[in-house]
């Protein structure tokens, strides 16, 4: 429905349009949804839960957003993509970083970002200001794996979740494993390794729940066939199942939600490894 936005229940009941509206990079914060309007070049809005008081934010068009406290850090794509960041009423607008950006995200006080650019490590500065820090750096470094130090390059990092003073994230001209380092960039381990391809993962109530692939394919993009779950503190496999998804959202009560490809993209929730149930 060209992006239109519903809200549900977390068991699927109470499945509604939210007024009409339709965009993407969505941010519920409170009772407010902001989000980049597709029908308005992808300006910043924002609106209530229920649909009331839709309202622009700014004249900027934007791809990625994120919310964070009183704050917006944003892709400014009327600025060739810099990094910019303004109050959640549009207010005190103000830009971070020169270089064009890709996949910010925000946590503790800090914008992640990747610069677009071939051989783009991760990159991150202060919501207050100040110099860019690199996390990552592109090319070859040392991991950790279990006693020994192995050689991994890094080139493309489109995937990472922000955890504990942990940057998890996965290489995508490399995606056979889940590595991770410390928010200052020291530490480099590998957190799993896989003999498959990992196409997205994500962290909750201390679990690594990833999805990856052997040789499925839909319309030119690569699509998980199975989910694992692996106990981050031990390392131990808690389940596998079987499941063509991309996207792994999280929720209350060790709930995992996810979209499946061979029913129309409908929604699927699981927990614990027990049997999954469609809940829209």
């Amino acid at each position: 429905e060209d992006f239109a936005i519903y809200k549900m229940r977390a068991d699927g009941s109470s499945y509604q349009a939210v007024n009409q509206a339709h965009g993407t990079s969505l941010n519920v914060v409170g009772d407010w949804i902001y989000f980049c309007n597709l029908h308005d070049d992808y300006k910043p809005y924002k609106m209530r839960t229920d649909g009331s008081q839709m309202e622009k934010i700014s004249d900027d068009d934007s791809l990625f957003m994120t919310v964070s406290g009183e704050w917006i850090v944003y892709h400014n794509g009327s600025d060739d993509g810099c990094l910019y960041k303004m109050k959640t009423d549009g207010s005190n607008k103000e830009k971070l970083t020169d270089r064009t950006v890709m996949f910010a995200s925000v946590a503790d006080g800090w914008a992640y970002y990747c610069e677009k650019r071939e051989n783009s490590g991760l990159m991150r500065i202060s919501i207050d200001g100040g110099k860019p820090e690199t996390v990552i750096e592109s090319g070859v470094q040392d991991y950790r794996l279990d006693d020994q130090m192995i050689e991994l390059r890094t080139d493309f990092i489109q995937t990472y979740c922000v955890m504990d003073e942990w940057v998890y994230f996965i290489d995508m001209n490399d995606p056979f494993s889940v590595r991770r380092v410390r928010t200052d960039g020291s530490d480099h381990e590998v957190v799993w390794l896989f003999t498959e391809n990992v196409t997205t993962f994500n962290i909750a109530d201390g679990k690594l729940i990833c999805s990856f692939y052997t040789s499925h394919e839909e319309d030119g993009f690569f699509i998980g066939t199975k989910i694992i779950v692996v106990n981050l503190e031990t390392l131990e496999e808690q389940y596998i199942i079987e499941a063509d998804t991309e996207p792994i959202c999280t929720g209350p009560d060790g709930w995992i939600y996810y979209l499946k490809y061979s029913d129309g993209l409908a929604w699927y929730a699981m927990k614990d490894g027990e049997a999954e149930r469609k809940i829209g």
